[in-house]
């Protein structure tokens, strides 16, 4: 699973995700940097959550520093993965299931990074484009008819602004000495 969480975190294209080795990873920093990006696209750099930086390190120490991560041929990792996800659709009696393609999480991350921002420029240097009309793919996926309204909070004191933070809520801005959060309703 830490190939599927790096995929989701990053947007990485699956055959970049295969190119990386031990020394793309700084696990006291939490980077990520991809130096080998795939179709001419930008090298990049990610920062990664606890949970993927826990997997990793597992990785890393059965790994030596310039060997692959996932020493198996990138083909091989996509049949396998098709196995999983066709043997789970059949359980679970999702048939929808196996349109999920490693490519999948790639969009996944850019889709939803452009409905978190409304920045199509940081969606491209984050995905690494360096065209913006590749990046336009992900922006037409993302449906705005959904209901764009947050419910806003403040906070003025330490223990304000973690209780709001731990509730999922994101910090705006600071107004008027006062600390401004939202979380989409």
């Amino acid at each position: 699973m830490p190939l599927l969480q790096l995929l989701k975190e990053s947007g990485f294209r699956p055959e970049e995700a295969f190119r990386l080795t031990p020394n793309d990873f700084d696990v006291e920093q939490k980077l990520c940097t991809l130096n080998k990006p795939a179709k001419h696209s930008l090298p990049r750099q990610f920062k990664m959550s606890d949970r993927l930086v826990l997997m990793i390190t597992l990785l890393i120490m059965k790994t030596l520093p310039k060997e692959r991560l996932w020493g198996g041929k990138g083909r091989h990792i996509k049949r396998n993965f098709s196995l999983i996800r066709n043997r789970t659709a059949k359980e679970i009696c999702n048939p929808r299931l196996k349109k999920v393609t490693l490519g999948s999480f790639r969009h996944f991350y850019g889709t939803k990074l452009y409905s978190q921002t409304k920045d199509v420029v940081f969606v491209q240097q984050r995905l690494g484009h360096k065209n913006i009309q590749n990046t336009m793919v992900y922006i037409n996926l993302v449906n705005f008819s959904e209901d764009d309204s947050f419910t806003v909070k403040v906070g003025s004191t330490l223990e304000e602004c973690t209780n709001l933070l731990e509730a999922g809520f994101e910090f705006v801005t600071d107004f008027e000495g006062q600390k401004l959060f939202r979380k989409r309703k």
